[in-house]
């Protein structure tokens, strides 16, 4: 990967004291590998196994375990697990740099890889796909793209994306995962197809917007783009897709004034795509309203459904795995303005939602996501009050105790897809200081090594792993921010 980016956080002020220095506001150690030195200098990523440092205001790398001169990975490798020159028996496994034949705690994660990030104070949207079409998942966030080669190694590539919203799906039908972007400052929406090297320039349509959501409206052409507008009069805009990514003419539904979430999905088990919108009516009322998807691009009147607190983001998923899509939500309390809980409500399958479960609480905005990444199938949610957390999809519904997941620092974003391009879901994070940090899920076998969830039973069979206590699933889902 190149060298760091020189004014990481909006350039180095320089002159610190006590080992510490100013850099775009922040207090950080003059060592840090994330603000090296007094130009503030965020280090890039080196290669895999080797881990960013910083000495005397210059970046190098150094291995994350160095055995003998050689670079290991204690969680896992099966001649050096958990310190250098440990081995484990017949039948047994390196898991979380313990051997063993049970599952170790917490190992479904290995460390962590960073990658060099700029501007960490740009709207926190991120989003994973393969837009390569090479089998590796690419990451794409404002201004930049993260072009995978491998082993979770991201080699950066100049983005002219900023805004406050995007999404990735197959536009143009090419077998890659294009991105579209709402960029506020120029009031336009953009479409960038993906290509063999990355994203090709794009092209923009003069529809301003906040939130965007991709998903088969009207059951023609693939993918079409959903948007809330971020005009004085709020609108619902629908362009369609006319076959080869172009987008046609918007199709415009009034929604509230005071739209603060998006998200589509078949709430209303018909077969067709509806829209949910969070809104709030005044000072204290606030709702759900799912307009239920017509079929040909247009929605029908809405369905309310009684909300307790303002709604900040919204994401769809069949949480109690009856078959109908539910809303998991962050709410905000009316005197605050960093959103404090998470909540889901269980879907009628009409477009009405019931009363509101509690799931965690202090979240930022974007520190959480609903999305598959213990491979069952099963939507699991990823969250983050400080701590960053996994609570795996249970096949009887809801999730599962919170299982506390690697370090990361203070994630503002989170997604998932297959970096490493060996089967498993990645999770991916941007944190406060900008940071890309990409933990490689182990939950599928390696070598013949098994490692899974705590509270799975391991078989073996043919050296292939099997996961009891969850059943496969799918969601009918496409929520705004990607994957």
């Amino acid at each position: 990967m190149g060298g760091g980016t020189a004014g990481a956080s909006g350039g180095g002020t320089g002159g610190g004291t006590g080992g510490h220095q100013l850099c775009g506001g922040d207090c950080t150690p003059v060592s840090s590998p994330v603000a090296c030195g007094a130009a503030c200098t965020l280090c890039a990523a080196p290669a895999d196994l080797r881990r960013p440092t910083c000495s005397a205001g210059s970046c190098g790398s150094a291995c994350i375990t160095d055995c003998g001169g050689t670079c290991v990975d204690a969680q896992r490798d099966e001649a050096n697990c958990g310190a250098c020159g440990v081995t484990y028996g017949a039948g047994q496994t390196c898991s979380a740099g313990q051997c063993g034949v049970a599952c170790a705690t917490g190992g479904l994660f290995q460390p962590e890889v960073a990658s060099a990030w700029a501007s960490p104070n740009t709207t926190p949207w991120l989003v994973v796909a393969d837009f390569t079409g090479d089998g590796r998942a690419e990451v794409a966030r404002p201004s930049a793209l993260l072009v995978s080669q491998g082993s979770g190694v991201l080699v950066s590539q100049a983005l002219s994306a900023s805004g406050t919203d995007g999404a990735a799906a197959d536009m143009n039908r090419d077998g890659r995962q294009d991105l579209v972007v709402t960029l506020t400052g120029t009031g336009t929406t953009r479409v960038y197809f993906g290509t063999s090297t990355g994203l090709a320039a794009g092209v923009s349509y003069a529809v301003p917007a906040r939130l965007v959501a991709l998903a088969d409206v009207d059951a023609v052409n693939g993918p079409d783009v959903v948007l809330l507008s971020a005009t004085s009069t709020r609108l619902l805009r629908v362009m369609r897709n006319d076959g080869s990514g172009g987008l046609l003419a918007a199709q415009d539904v009034t929604v509230p004034t005071n739209v603060y979430a998006l998200a589509v999905g078949d709430v209303t088990a018909d077969g067709k795509v509806d829209a949910v919108v969070a809104a709030a009516d005044g000072a204290s009322t606030y709702r759900l309203l799912a307009y239920p998807g017509v079929g040909d691009g247009a929605f029908g009147a809405p369905v309310a459904s009684a909300l307790s607190e303002r709604t900040e983001r919204i994401a769809l998923a069949d949480v109690d795995r009856n078959g109908t899509l539910d809303v998991v939500m962050a709410t905000v309390a009316a005197s605050s303005t960093s959103p404090i809980a998470l909540r889901w409500l269980s879907g009628s399958g009409a477009g009405a939602f019931s009363a509101e479960t509690a799931l965690a609480s202090g979240m930022l905005t974007d520190a959480w996501r609903v999305m598959e990444v213990t491979g069952d199938g099963v939507p699991d949610l990823v969250h983050s009050n400080g701590v960053l957390s996994l609570q795996a999809g249970q096949s009887a519904g809801g999730f599962g105790a919170a299982l506390t997941l690697p370090d990361i620092g203070i994630p503002v974003a989170l997604s998932s897809g297959d970096v490493d391009a060996d089967g498993d879901r990645d999770l991916v994070a941007l944190n406060s200081l900008g940071s890309l940090v990409v933990t490689l899920e182990r939950g599928r076998v390696r070598a013949a090594r098994h490692v899974c969830l705590p509270g799975h039973a391991v078989h073996r069979s043919s050296g292939r792993r099997r996961l009891h206590g969850r059943r496969q699933g799918r969601s009918r889902a496409a929520h705004r921010g990607g994957n």
